[in-house]
């Protein structure tokens, strides 16, 4: 072995002999012998030369989302792309009111057939006459916002024979069906 090619992971392998002849060579004043094994290996490795500093690969920067949103919609059509919304953790689920918006997603989504977007902007537009046409895009963000982000529950769709994406409800792990809903309190008149 040079002494070039020694490393501090090979210090420990020599013996106390070898160490003091190594340390003469590197050193500019010699010595005869060491106090202890210990202060032998700890003095050779200091004076043995670093290995140079691997430079780490340099990381691309991170596109930017709208960047990222643009060559996705470039490469497949949103309504081709469908949904892949995980659940969250079976307790952290909460029921909802019955006889509202997100309860009538859940129950449709939960189907075994399940739902398309169509035929929940249908039902959306039945059940509250009183709000203006629904949007493809509405019932989209009313998906994610309402039966992930407030009941907590996941999305997935998938193309039918059609090729029209069909979405359903997806239950977290050790949930074997949606929550109840919670019945809602009419207001008495007076």
């Amino acid at each position: 072995m040079t002494t070039t090619s020694i490393t501090a992971a090979d210090l420990p392998k020599m013996t106390t002999g070898q160490l003091v002849k190594l340390f003469n060579s590197l050193a500019a004043k010699p010595v005869k012998r060491f106090a202890d094994r210990d202060v032998a290996l700890r003095r050779v490795a200091a004076l043995l030369p670093k290995p140079a500093p691997v430079a780490a690969p340099k990381a691309k920067a991170a596109p930017k989302v709208a960047q990222l949103s643009a060559a996705r919609s470039a490469s497949i059509p949103r309504e081709e792309r469908g949904a892949d919304i995980a659940p969250r953790a079976w307790d952290d689920i909460r029921a909802v009111k019955e006889r509202t918006k997100t309860a009538m997603l859940i129950d449709m989504l939960a189907r075994p057939e399940g739902a398309t977007l169509e035929q929940l902007r249908v039902a959306l537009k039945a059940g509250f006459p009183n709000l203006n046409e629904w949007q493809i895009s509405q019932v989209r963000n009313a998906i994610g916002a309402d039966v992930k982000g407030v009941a907590g529950y996941g999305v997935r769709s998938e193309p039918n024979a059609a090729g029209v994406h069909v979405y359903r409800i997806v239950l977290p792990k050790g949930l074997k069906a949606p929550l109840e809903h919670i019945e809602r309190k009419m207001a008495m008149a007076a």
